[in-house]
């Protein structure tokens, strides 16, 4: 799979974190995995 296509998701997924955090788990474990989902994807976008 295309690295840049699985960046761009996880920065979909940290884009709905932060304005639909309901659909996600309670809001310390949405703080962090937000941060893990940043990382990743600019470490996947930046490739």
């Amino acid at each position: 799979m295309n690295k840049k296509i699985i960046g761009w998701s996880w920065f979909v997924a940290f884009v709905l974190m932060q304005f639909r955090p309901e659909w996600f788990v309670h809001q310390t474990t949405n703080f962090w995995l937000s941060a893990i989902a940043m990382l990743i994807a600019l470490g996947y976008t930046a490739d």
